[in-house]
């Protein structure tokens, strides 16, 4: 019987964590920036028209390259939860759609830009 109740328990707790998640505006354009060691870091993350997957540009005081690996990233929506990481692993994403307008994400450094080492720092990306 205890076993039954903790399953239970176990499966209203994914429902619940499930149900926070949201969908993103298909196509959508969300962004958010954050300062670190007196540099200004920004992430793109741009919705594909069905909503499925999306990709990430990364930028570092403004600048990016716009095609290259070491900048971008792509990945998979799913259930309204993504985590992508650009070719060579020096930025990253990680977040979860809490609307269709807003999400909330930690965003990955490897040792560039504003920092000499690893580093990572939440923001909150919103539609544009």
């Amino acid at each position: 019987m205890l076993v039954a109740v903790i399953a239970i328990a176990g499966v209203w707790g994914l429902l619940a964590a499930a149900a926070l998640a949201a969908a993103p505006k298909p196509n959508g354009l969300y962004s958010g920036t954050v300062t670190a060691n007196h540099y200004l870091l920004k992430v793109e993350v741009h919705v594909s028209p069905n909503g499925k997957t999306a990709s990430a540009r990364f930028y570092c005081n403004g600048t990016t390259l716009p095609t290259s690996p070491q900048d971008n990233a792509r990945f998979a929506i799913t259930n309204g939860a993504f985590s992508g990481l650009t070719q060579y692993g020096i930025y990253g994403i990680k977040g979860t759609f809490a609307s269709a307008s807003k999400a909330s994400a930690t965003m990955h450094v490897q040792g560039t830009c504003s920092t000499s080492a690893s580093a990572n720092y939440k923001l909150t990306l919103t539609l544009h």
